[in-house]
């Protein structure tokens, strides 16, 4: 289907914003992979579900746009959008297998939740 039909589109400025647009959406992941890695409460905001769905799309963007685009730029971009969901996920693991070890035994108010039904 072509939506351009009729007219001409330059698309020269499109890549290039939606390149900068991916590059600065990588960055703002990082600050979340910090709070992960600082967590006390075993990070337990984070949805590891939608880290691994984020990860997963973004590593295929990265090797869509490598393999079939050729666009150096943006599969770095989604490169390393798929890293920091990866660091996220990987940190939250961590966070929670601490938590979990520190709560044996233990009765901090943190602990409930590790031992609530579901998790």
């Amino acid at each position: 289907m072509n939506i351009t039909a009729g007219f001409t589109v330059d698309t020269d400025w499109l890549v290039t914003a939606f390149v900068v647009s991916s590059g600065l959406r990588a960055l703002f992941f990082f600050p979340q992979v910090w709070a992960v890695m600082r967590s006390r409460d075993g990070a337990r905001d984070i949805v590891l579900s939608t880290w691994s769905v984020w990860g997963i799309n973004n590593l295929l963007g990265a090797l869509y746009a490598a393999v079939v685009v050729h666009h150096l730029a943006l599969a770095v971009s989604f490169g390393v959008s798929a890293l920091a969901c990866g660091l996220t996920l990987v940190f939250t693991l961590r966070a929670r297998y601490r938590l979990r070890k520190r709560c044996k035994g233990a009765e901090l108010a943190a602990c409930r939740w590790v031992s609530a039904p579901g998790r």
